[in-house]
């Protein structure tokens, strides 16, 4: 068998060890699904400076994570071609050549492998002032950190086009954009790619917007979590670096779709050039009417109950979107949904106070007529401490909104949504209630927050004892229970990096998202779920659940059991050949795409 060295690595030596049959079979896996990829050995040891260093590296995407971002890209560039009338070419050209990539010094990784398979078009602008790079332009692009010492001979150009930077081997710090901001050097303004430490993804999947203008003057420009400015500048807009403002990296794919929604609305509008209005269209993002258009796509609005409106809207419901203090983020939902073909509006009310709760289902009807479903999902937290530390205070506001406010929606839905004989064949005429609980309400929080996880085990209750009370009504009521899912309250409980921290430890190995969880929630209001009801569908990675393989880069494959558990696939000497077999077939095919 081939010397094949540092294919897998574990994070955790103390795990137990595992039978070879895993092993071998996961990195089976592996090279099937492109986890690992083969490099040509000798330019690799060459440029890591270690002779004999293994050709195989393992890679922190995948092919499906590449192409997700070029469909969306692909689905911006189509949309403006089209509002523009302009016939696109069968010969699909692509944004940057190998040889253009190699002459920049590109390091081979994900924006890299995006730069070469982007198509290019004949637009110039896919977003206001924002160009697209031509080939001969990407030996001038600053493949290096930004920071204080940017090279010089590229200080003072100002040139308004899409860039897309991988940092090559550089440390954490220089990689950052460094306060204070009003000190860089001029760089070329435009849309940076990098792979930042608390982005969710560990590879150049997270944005920066570079912009000769300041932004915030007018308070208007906003926190992630959609406060006015403040004093904390790492969480804001800043004088000329303009980060799309999260505490998380807002991804690639989330920029590119807030653009391609503002294309095709009509919100920007486009010519034979591409899309119209220069730099300073940018400073719409420091108005009141319009700054959540420039917030980066919907990781600027990543909690459950606007993802679950905007999924709703897409599948024909008319939906309330309840809020109780940021009109702002509110209406920016309300525009999402309607975007999405549904329709929509926004209702101001606090779910602890009974009054309001009564006030917003009298809106809803007056608006839209019957109410056919419910989602109580209105939910807070709190910093991260033990019982013994937490105050009276502390625990009425969160048992009043996340018990009391979740049970006067849920009395209030039992009153109001209309009742149809529990024998009816026709499912279409079941109201539904789906109540949010949560993970915690099983775990119990320990030293973080149980008061959170109590008022989530009154959920699961109320769950069940409401669906026997409303059964016989033909009124469904279900829960979901999700999981540690990327949306904003950890920043709530003081630890921004315990999404990456816990979501690392799920049998996934990663965190979900609040898409993620709004499917299983519109499912359970659906006729589909026309049988369901009293039941608490987990969505949370699998982490309850403890399975028997190696973490690391060891990637369970949907759908492939032998991650799971050892099969009964031969001899380990049967296991090494076929790995051998398939490394070499993998290597003969780089190195014939490479002579291509």
């Amino acid at each position: 068998m081939p010397t094949y060295h540092h294919i897998f690595n574990l994070r955790d030596p103390g795990l137990p060890w595992q039978k070879l049959e895993v092993v071998l079979s996961a990195y089976i896996d592996m090279i099937e699904a492109e986890k690992v990829v083969a490099l040509h050995a000798e330019t690799h040891a060459a440029a890591n400076g270690i002779p004999g260093l293994t050709p195989w590296l393992t890679q922190p995407y995948t092919q499906s994570d590449l192409t997700s971002r070029l469909d969306t890209w692909q689905k911006l560039v189509y949309a403006i071609e089209k509002k523009a009338e302009i016939k696109r070419s069968d010969d699909l050209a692509r944004l940057c050549s190998r040889s253009a990539l190699d002459a920049a010094n590109v390091p081979r990784g994900f924006a890299h492998d995006l730069l070469l398979h982007a198509t290019s078009s004949s637009i110039w602008f896919i977003a206001p002032g924002i160009r697209l790079p031509k080939i001969a332009e990407f030996i001038h692009q600053p493949f290096a950190p930004i920071c204080h010492q940017y090279p010089s001979e590229t200080a003072g150009m100002k040139m308004p086009f899409l860039f897309l930077r991988c940092p090559g081997e550089v440390s954490a710090k220089e990689a950052k954009f460094r306060y204070p901001f009003s000190t860089l050097p001029s760089v070329p303004c435009g849309l940076y790619l990098d792979a930042f430490p608390n982005a969710q993804n560990p590879f150049e999947d997270a944005c920066r917007l570079v912009l000769p203008i300041r932004l915030g003057g007018n308070r208007y420009a906003r926190t992630s979590d959609f406060r006015p400015i403040r004093k904390s500048l790492s969480d804001l807009y800043q004088v000329e670096i303009n980060p799309f403002v999260m505490r998380h990296g807002p991804k690639l794919v989330g920029v590119l779709e807030n653009w391609l929604g503002n294309v095709e609305s009509g919100h920007w509008s486009v010519n034979g050039m591409g899309v119209e209005g220069g730099l300073g269209v940018w400073r719409k993002a420091d108005t009141r009417e319009d700054w959540w258009r420039y917030q980066g796509g919907h990781m600027y609005f990543r909690g459950i109950g606007r993802a679950t409106a905007i999924l709703a809207g897409a599948r024909g419901w008319n939906v309330g979107v309840n809020y109780a203090n940021d009109a702002a983020a509110a209406e920016a939902t309300v525009q999402a949904v309607q975007q999405a073909g549904g329709q929509a509006i926004a209702i101001k009310g606090d779910v602890s106070l009974e009054a309001d709760v009564l006030a917003l289902f009298d809106a809803m009807e007056q608006h839209f007529g019957s109410i056919q479903g419910v989602v109580v999902n209105a939910g807070i937290n709190a910093t991260s401490m033990p019982l013994a530390e937490m105050t009276v205070e502390r625990l009425r506001k969160v048992f009043d909104t996340n018990v009391l406010g979740a049970y006067m929606c849920a009395r209030e839905a039992a009153r109001r949504l209309p009742a149809s004989s529990s024998s009816s064949s026709s499912p279409e005429q079941k109201s539904s209630i789906v109540l949010l609980s949560s993970a915690a309400a099983r775990l119990g929080s320990p030293n973080e927050c149980v008061d959170y996880a109590g008022s989530k085990g009154a959920i699961d209750t109320l769950t069940v004892g409401l669906a026997k009370e409303l059964g016989p009504k033909g009124v469904r009521v279900n829960a979901v229970r999700p999981g540690i899912i990327d949306t904003e309250i950890h920043a709530s409980v003081g630890d921004p990096e315990r999404l990456d921290r816990i979501g690392n430890q799920t049998p996934l190995g990663r965190p979900g998202s609040a898409e993620e969880v709004a499917e299983a929630i519109v499912w359970l209001l659906s006729p589909q779920a026309s049988y369901a009801t009293g039941t608490n569908i987990d969505v949370t990675g699998g982490s309850a659940i403890r399975l028997r393989y190696p973490r690391g880069d060891l990637v369970a494959v949907p759908g492939r059991s032998r991650n799971f558990k050892a099969r009964a696939v031969g001899s380990h000497q049967q296991l090494l050949a076929r790995t051998a077999k398939r490394f070499d077939e993998q290597t003969t095919r780089t190195e014939r795409s490479k002579d291509g």
